[in-house]
């Protein structure tokens, strides 16, 4: 009896999720987006900075004191006084600050300029592609191509520090962009095994994982 129970409680919380999803799902979507640009990633790049260069850093603090908030207009003065191997860190810092102002059409011209940055540090170069596919996510027409290109070099290599995140926004890409719920899964899958996952993109592999499994099972019929 204990099991009935147990099962039945399991399918009505799947419900709940489904009809949840269903509901929200571009939402959950643009939330996902978001999961790395942001806080966090200011966090890496900042520690990074401190980390690797402590002149460039210096001279990107010496020429932000006293403009609060900082504006984009003063990162873009400031990127261009920069050496091109440090520019990226101003790049980065505009991307988020143009992504707080939703302003999309300068947070992707902003990556893109870390990316095409051929000296920069591949962290950084390999978070923005990254945060630029989270970006071209959130944007209804964006052709799956795109972000697959995008994101491409980062799952070309399992130890890349972004790996996991870029595969938990490919399976969103290959599911939402292309509807190819069975490659969704099959990505979302490798989540389980990659080392550099945590218990919170896990949680988000294991719901999208029930979701796109419904879709599949929808499709099919």
């Amino acid at each position: 009896m204990n099991d009935i129970i147990k099962e039945a409680e399991e399918d009505l919380q799947k419900e709940r999720l489904l009809n949840f999803w269903n509901q929200y799902k571009f939402f959950i979507i643009a939330a996902l987006s978001a999961l790395i640009l942001g806080t966090a990633a200011v966090s890496l790049y900042q520690d990074w900075a401190l980390n690797r260069d402590h002149a460039a850093t210096a001279k990107i603090r010496a020429s932000l004191v006293g403009i609060a908030p900082v504006s984009l207009d003063a990162l873009e003065k400031l990127d261009q006084e920069l050496p091109k191997k440090h520019r990226a860190i101003a790049d980065m810092l505009a991307a988020d600050k143009a992504v707080g102002g939703d302003d999309k059409a300068t947070t992707i011209k902003n990556l893109q300029a870390v990316i095409d940055n051929n000296v920069a540090d591949p962290l950084l170069r390999d978070m923005a592609r990254v945060n630029l596919a989270s970006v071209y996510l959130s944007i209804k027409d964006t052709e799956f191509k795109k972000i697959e290109t995008t994101l491409l070099p980062v799952l070309k290599d399992r130890k890349n520090a972004f790996y996991v995140q870029a595969l938990l926004y490919f399976s969103v890409a290959q599911a939402n962009k292309a509807q190819d719920y069975e490659q969704a899964l099959v990505s979302l899958d490798k989540i389980k095994n990659a080392e550099q996952s945590s218990s919170t993109i896990n949680e988000l592999a294991r719901i999208l994982t029930l979701v796109y499994q419904n879709e599949q099972e929808k499709a099919a019929k």
